[in-house]
């Protein structure tokens, strides 16, 4: 009974070991996958911010694991010490305090009226936990392109992100209503006109983004859209 007891004690100080070293020293403030939605024109900080968990201050590095973005729009890098206007390949963070959750991978992101979708992904880890490693992803997507003149008629899409339903609302007349993949393929949609413009059925759709595209008066309209269905 006295081995059983020991062996037992034993087992349970090493899963408290384990559990101890492989804890996260700090988490990443609303997810390691984040979403941004900046206008086509001026500019947008799209940061992914990190808390230190620990019980002392935390050291972190992060390496460019890939980069998609749009030859067009111009880009400010920034950790929480440094900034460059491309993307860095690697970097060390100024050290973070104990529970200081302002630190954060920041691209402030100028699309220069274009429309367009950016993926951007960073690894980071502890220096002193270095086989834990998250992969931070920075999903940007502009909604509105070049060329978007007659602001006066410029339509208004909501609610987005939506469920089953949205609308496009226009004091000009909308029509030619498209919706699109990411990756070109032409979507089933329904959608019918009220006094105030569209109202567009996406309820046979998977959650998701899309690219909505449609007639405004004589102007031609592109627009991200995301589906939560």
């Amino acid at each position: 009974m006295k081995n059983f007891a020991k062996k037992l004690l034993a087992a349970f100080s090493f899963l408290v070991l384990i559990s101890s070293v492989s804890a996260q020293t700090y988490s990443l403030v609303g997810g390691a996958v984040q979403y941004f939605y900046p206008n086509a024109t001026g500019s947008m900080d799209c940061a992914i911010h990190i808390k230190n968990e620990s019980a002392s201050v935390l050291k972190l590095k992060y390496k460019k694991v890939s980069v998609d973005y749009p030859a067009k729009w111009d880009v400010s890098f920034c950790d929480n010490v440094n900034c460059s206007n491309s993307f860095s390949d690697t970097g060390v963070m100024f050290d973070i305090p104990v529970g200081d959750a302002e630190s954060s991978l920041k691209l402030s992101t100028f699309p220069n009226g274009f429309a367009d979708t950016a993926i951007v992904k960073y690894a980071m880890w502890d220096i002193n936990a270095p086989s834990k490693i998250d992969t931070m992803v920075f999903n940007i997507y502009v909604r509105w392109g070049v060329g978007l003149n007659s602001l006066s008629n410029y339509a208004t899409i909501f609610p987005n992100p939506s469920i089953h339903t949205f609308n496009i609302q226009s004091s000009a007349s909308i029509s030619g209503i498209e919706m699109l993949s990411l990756t070109g393929v032409k979507m089933p949609i329904q959608y019918t006109s009220n006094a105030n413009g569209v109202v567009v059925n996406t309820s046979k759709l998977t959650a998701g983004v899309y690219n909505l595209i449609f007639v405004e008066g004589d102007i031609k309209r592109s627009s991200i859209v995301v589906v939560g269905n």
